[in-house]
């Protein structure tokens, strides 16, 4: 699948109830949405991401196994995970 790698501007907000992850999930969701992250587009790795974000690896892989299984995001192994072509 092409697409190139994109920042993700999600700001995490700690003073919030709301979980991280769950944060993290809805800001992606939302970037998908408004096309600001267009389809095929590959995200940073989880690792990347973190450290970005200044949050746990779990948490992005979390918010990714998240929006993967409501299928916004694909998993392509080591290939790693994009935006998908088909959005719900």
């Amino acid at each position: 699948m092409a697409g190139g790698l994109v920042q993700i501007p999600v700001n995490i907000d700690r003073s919030k109830d709301v979980p991280l992850q769950e944060q993290l999930a809805d800001g992606i969701r939302d970037l998908i949405v408004q096309e600001t992250i267009r389809p095929g587009m590959r995200l940073p790795a989880t690792r990347a991401l973190s450290s970005q974000l200044n949050v746990s690896r779990n948490t992005v892989k979390i918010a990714f196994n998240n929006l993967i299984s409501e299928g916004y995001l694909e998993s392509n192994g080591t290939s790693g995970t994009f935006v998908c072509t088909e959005l719900p």
